[in-house]
């Protein structure tokens, strides 16, 4: 039973290995209330926890590959160390490149889509040229099914648990 519960929480809170979870289990034994809640907050004020239960990361493992890469800060320094515990008043930022990334990422993924859209609406307009209703109406239905997919797609290969 305590081999089952101590997966679920290692999965939980971003694979967590046994040494790790020794190690937070003592630091909670030492202090005075209740064991569980006193685990609940030292692993909720991991960095990595924080990043994720703030919605700035989609996944734990999201956080954890930023923090290990150096592009957050804290205290305007950069910490690696995915397990570095926050206490209240620290201050979270993201390195200017890491931002220009994002944005470069937004910007790609809206010319990605308005390509699509000018793309559907040019072959709309040729369709509709031709004075063929019939092929024009159900080549529409196949562009925004599939459009539908591409979008529905993206959104479940998204690890969002």
């Amino acid at each position: 039973m305590l081999l089952e519960e101590r997966k679920k929480c290692s999965i939980a809170y971003g694979s967590l290995n046994k040494k790790q979870m020794q190690k937070l289990f003592l630091q909670a034994k030492k202090f005075e209330g209740k064991f569980d809640e006193n685990f609940v907050k030292i692993v909720e004020s991991r960095l990595d926890v924080a990043l994720f239960r703030i919605c700035f990361f989609p996944t734990l493992f999201k956080a954890r590959q930023w923090v290990n890469h150096g592009h957050i800060l804290v205290n305007n320094s950069v910490i690696t160390l995915p397990g570095y515990q926050l206490k209240g008043g620290y201050s979270l930022l993201c390195t200017l490149c890491s931002l220009l990334f994002i944005w470069y990422w937004v910007l790609f993924t809206l010319y990605s889509l308005l390509f699509t859209l000018y793309l559907l609406f040019c072959t709309l307009y040729s369709v509709l040229c031709t004075f063929d209703f019939v092929l024009c109406i159900w080549y529409w239905v196949l562009c925004t099914c599939l459009l539908y997919f591409f979008v529905c797609f993206d959104f479940f290969t998204q690890k969002n648990y």
